[in-house]
């Protein structure tokens, strides 16, 4: 017999593709989320890959994924009719997550302002590209413009051009944040406080993200900017070894310690042409910074990685102190024994074939997250 999941119990209205991971968080621990789809559905269903590269309401792999063991009503929010049902169901829901501006909904005679009045108890939560405040806040907007307006864009990418990384990055944490507030929220209901609104900012969410950069300029005068080469300097970047690539910060003090440990790995392997950088101008950054120093160790790394794998320099660069890792690809991020271990992949059949996907970002011991069921039909199970 299953547990019930921790957050049974709850119901959740899901309008917008904006808020449906948000949404999935809530379903895979147990929560009743309803997906409020316009009649021709969420445009999630037709997001690519498609599955057999053949199109209908339930082909998307992504939409397969992040819909699974929701339900689906059709609601037609422009119309009377619609309006009312969305009515009809929001006297029994905890939680409305979106993707829409207030204004759309006062609109359609739907704004929380109008609808709080009613629903002492109802937490919304809403997520959209630049919030429902300020001079951006009616742009339209979507994860890349998140990605470089939030500033993220700046920081990575190559020399002559910013770029930024795939799988909707903005939007996710976007919604990872919309959930974690909206929890906290329900879970803070004492019936006095009323109806609260939760407005969220995919751009600020990705401002948060810029780590230092923003301090450096605030304190320093610094712009941080790219980093348009593959190491930084000798012993921190990205090298190549026998079956892939290694990301290596050997420094010589504070974080990723560990120059003098590698450099003694690569002697005691045979690769002569390390030696010379135990000597006390490699303890220097600046000098590890010069072209010229970072191709010299580069070239004596190749020697000592060429025949060495990813996973054999991880586990013994740990057991040596030294901060090296795998570039690992999907393919090595599926067979990582460690994520296999942690029990990090779910596994869902979509159309006859069952294939690992990744569970929630955190594990709760009694009440582990699981995949309740398929993406609903348009408008309801089959």
């Amino acid at each position: 017999m299953n547990t019930p999941g921790a957050l049974s119990g709850y119901r959740i209205l899901e309008v917008g593709a904006s808020a449906a991971y948000a949404g999935k968080l809530f379903a895979d621990h147990g929560a009743d989320v309803v997906m409020v789809e316009p009649p021709d559905g969420s445009e999630l269903r037709s997001a690519y890959p498609l599955i057999d590269g053949r199109a209908d309401d339930r082909r998307s792999v992504r939409f397969q994924y992040i819909a699974a063991g929701k339900t689906s009503a059709v609601v037609d929010l422009d119309t009377q009719q619609g309006r009312g049902l969305f009515m009809d169901m929001l006297a029994g829901a905890d939680l409305v997550l979106d993707d829409r501006l207030q204004h759309w909904w006062a609109e359609r005679g739907l704004a929380f302002e109008t609808l709080k009045q009613g629903h002492d108890r109802l937490v919304w939560c809403s997520i959209t590209p630049f919030g429902q405040t300020g001079p951006y806040s009616r742009y339209a907007g979507n994860d890349l413009i998140a990605m470089a307006m939030g500033g993220m864009a700046s920081l990575a990418g190559y020399e002559d051009q910013p770029t930024v990384t795939r799988g909707n990055l903005a939007v996710q944490s976007a919604a990872l944040y919309g959930a974690v507030a909206s929890l906290a929220m329900l879970l803070g209901r004492d019936g006095t406080s009323g109806a609260q609104f939760i407005d969220i900012s995919m751009q600020e969410v990705v401002a948060l993200g810029t780590e230092t950069a923003p301090q450096f300029f605030d304190l320093q005068k610094v712009n941080r900017g790219r980093y348009s080469t593959a190491q930084r300097q000798a012993g921190i970047g990205v090298y190549p070894c026998a079956d892939g690539y290694l990301m290596i910060y050997a420094a010589v003090g504070g974080v990723g310690t560990g120059w003098k440990n590698l450099i003694d790995w690569m002697v005691e392997s045979g690769v002569e042409a390390a030696r010379q950088m135990f000597s006390d101008e490699w303890t220097s950054n600046r000098f590890k910074q010069k072209s010229e120093s970072r191709q010299a160790f580069a070239d004596a790394f190749d020697e000592f990685a060429r025949h060495r794998t990813m996973q054999e320099l991880f586990i013994e660069g740990q057991r040596r102190r030294i901060a090296i890792s795998p570039v690992n690809g999907p393919e090595q991020v599926l067979k990582d024994p460690h994520l296999l271990e942690a029990g990090a992949f779910r596994h869902l059949d979509i159309g006859g074939k069952v294939i690992p996907v990744p569970g929630a970002p955190f594990m709760l011991s009694r009440t582990p997250g699981r995949i309740a069921g398929p993406a609903p039909k348009l408008g309801g199970d089959e």
